[in-house]
């Protein structure tokens, strides 16, 4: 219903967080695992990861153009049920994406770190 507000919650902080880091401070764009280039790797698989399931739940009609845009509060009940898939769901998203990300960004640090010792 609206587990995808927990990963647009997520990418926005990041994508803030990247503004800031390039904005105020000259930080290299290929040095250590929470580089520019790395941090903007997660922040492209958060939005994606939010677009696609934000599409999902407008196939499925959960998702609407008029107000209140998600079928689910219409009711109390299913807005307890909304707000319990938020937690759980859009929690373990989220988790999933930054998991997959620091497991791709520290396996490429690995394999710079090893390049240059050779």
């Amino acid at each position: 219903m609206a587990c995808f507000i927990v990963p647009v919650v997520e990418a926005t902080v990041v994508t803030a967080g990247l503004d800031v880091l390039k904005e105020k401070h000259n930080i290299p764009q290929k040095e250590g695992i929470f580089s520019v280039r790395k941090l903007s790797w997660l922040r492209n698989m958060l939005w994606a990861a939010s677009g696609l399931s934000f599409t999902e739940h407008i196939y499925h009609g959960e998702i609407i153009a008029d107000f209140p845009f998600f079928t689910a509060l219409r009711t109390w009940e299913s807005t307890q049920v909304m707000l319990q898939e938020i937690a759980t769901e859009g929690v373990l998203i989220a988790l999933a994406v930054t998991g997959v990300w620091a497991v791709i960004a520290l396996a490429t640090e690995y394999k710079s770190v090893t390049a240059e010792s050779k």
